[in-house]
């Protein structure tokens, strides 16, 4: 027990050294040099690496564990080697990281619960760093200003990729802004479900038993080993397609200019679109991108929106040459195919011509536009809303409701209208649980966009009553929010204080809803009914 506590004091210092580097070098103007503490820092926390690989080299806990720590090493002495300051950035940063994950370990080790509470802390926390990040000297370009809650609302964007902003990003954000503007999109890329089952897998059994059955449940009776192994499922997916996306959009551009660079701007954007955000460096979104690198990243937020569950059942396929696919593939590769070819032949309906795939692709969580807003008629703008809601696929990058819950409820209804006692699909019964959870999943998400689309309109008076928005404008704020699309009509910036503030409710709702759902609901006490009771009989219709 000593030597535990022992190991706690040493990530406690790597997270608090890290906290001091970072207090000094935010607090500089943009493209200054590194704070003078820098040396010493960096040697504190690699005593404190070194000390907390002994410690656990004594618990017999080494394995693994010690895989991260060793790459921070590694990545310290690069960057002292190559003198490369944003190096060092980001090896002190992983360091506090380490520690901050180790200590949440303890933490979880002794309390024994999680839960939503825990889901929604492993969002906050990373909100309220950006927030406190993006309205200091390091992250503004010269001579710019952000009001502190225009950082908390681009923070909780960010983190919830959804992508809505009241500012412009590209101007009003430095270099090193923007790079901790994607530093967050990344964290809240890898979701609120990755986060989870990393600290179910590998930082200790912190849910209780019934939280931790009722999200195995959830993710289709997932074992704790394949737990794990999607962990690493989600890490390197998003690792390989984000760069591969990053150097077919330096592709094209080296077809355009005749010149091989790496550009920021396209590892901004690849990671952007993967992670379904919305956000662009560009001040008119995607629309002066060319035709190309438009596909790619519409490529990008097609693999982003799937759901790594998809990309898990692929690979054991392959792996086992099995010519059986889970019902869940089949569940969201299905409806995903049908909504990406209905969006597009509505919107083509709408008036927008070939731009209408682009529109029925992105407008399912990703948020870029590649085009004016303004331009849409009222049935375009009807079928995004409607594109909006349904949202991406389970496990993925997007928000929405997800497409398995409507694919279960749509078989359930053709079911029940050919007169089927059971719903089946494939040879496969879903069972009666499954479509319960998908009519509950479905009736919480719709009264939560009822709930936040009625709020809007009562902090929202004032302008709607004298015409600067419209209810149109409201109801795709709404949509937009809790779906954690990103797409606007323009009218982001036009929300009161109050309106923010139930925005990024939304958003925050939108990015964690299902699951937490799912773990706050086993959280509750559940008592045992004691006889069965008689069926009632109920008309209907």
């Amino acid at each position: 027990m000593q030597i535990l506590l022992k190991n706690v004091s040493m990530q406690g210092g790597l997270l608090l050294l890290s906290a001091l580097f970072f207090q000094s070098w935010l607090s500089k103007p943009a493209g200054e040099a590194l704070p003078s503490i820098t040396g010493w820092l960096t040697v504190s926390q690699c005593v404190f690496l070194a000390a907390g690989l002994v410690f656990d080299k004594i618990q017999n806990r080494l394995g693994k564990y010690g895989l991260f720590p060793l790459v921070i090493f590694f990545t310290f002495a690069i960057s002292w080697w190559m003198d490369q300051s944003a190096l060092k950035v980001v090896a002190i940063g992983l360091a506090g990281l380490h520690g901050f994950l180790e200590l949440l370990w303890f933490l979880l080790g002794r309390i024994k619960r999680g839960g939503g509470a825990l889901l929604l802390l492993l969002l906050l926390i990373p909100i309220l760093l950006g927030a406190y990040a993006l309205q200091s000297p390091r992250v503004l370009a010269t001579g710019d200003t952000i009001e502190p809650l225009h950082a908390l609302f681009t923070a909780v964007s960010a983190v919830t990729v959804t992508g809505l902003t009241v500012i412009d990003v590209s101007s009003t954000f430095s270099s090193e802004g923007q790079w901790i503007l994607l530093i967050l999109i990344q964290m809240g890329g890898l979701g609120a479900i990755s986060l989870f089952l990393l600290f179910m897998s590998f930082l200790g059994d912190g849910l209780g038993l019934r939280q931790g059955r009722a999200v195995r449940e959830a993710m289709d009776g997932i074992d704790p080993a394949s737990l794990k192994f999607m962990v690493g499922t989600i890490f390197l997916t998003t690792l390989v397609f984000e760069i591969c996306g990053f150097l077919l959009l330096t592709l094209t551009r080296w077809n355009e200019t005749g010149h091989w660079s790496l550009s920021f701007d396209d590892l901004f954007h690849s990671i952007s679109a993967f992670c379904n955000a919305g956000f662009s460096l560009q001040a008119d979104s995607l629309a002066s991108m060319d035709f190309y690198s438009t596909m790619i990243l519409a490529f990008l937020i097609i693999i982003g929106g799937l759901g790594f569950p998809v990309f898990k059942e692929l690979y054991r396929r392959i792996q086992s040459r099995s010519k059986r696919i889970g019902t869940h593939v089949y569940l969201s590769v299905g409806m995903s195919s049908l909504l990406w070819i209905g969006g597009t032949a509505l919107l083509i309906l709408g008036g927008l011509g070939y731009e209408s795939l682009f529109w029925s692709i992105t407008a399912r969580t990703a948020g870029f536009s590649i085009g004016p807003m303004d331009a849409l008629t009222d049935f375009s703008i009807f079928v995004l809303i409607i594109l909006m809601i349904i949202g991406a696929s389970p496990g993925s990058t997007g928000g929405g409701l997800k497409t398995s819950t409507i694919a279960i409820l749509m078989i359930a209804l053709v079911q029940q209208i050919r007169g089927r006692k059971q719903v089946q699909l494939l040879k496969r019964a879903l069972s009666n649980t499954l479509v319960r959870s998908a009519m509950v999943l479905t009736v919480v998400y719709v009264s939560a966009w009822i709930l936040l689309s009625g709020i809007l309109h009562l902090t929202e008076s004032e302008a709607l009553d004298s015409g600067q928005l419209s209810q149109q404008q409201l109801l795709f704020e709404a949509t937009s929010a809790l779906g954690t699309v990103g797409l606007s009509l323009d009218s982001t910036s036009l929300i009161s204080e109050q309106g923010l503030w139930f925005l990024m409710a939304g958003m925050i709702l939108g990015r964690i809803g299902p699951l937490a759902v799912i773990v706050i609901l086993a959280s509750l006490p559940h008592g045992q009914s004691r006889a069965e009771r008689p069926e009632a009989k109920v008309m209907l219709g």
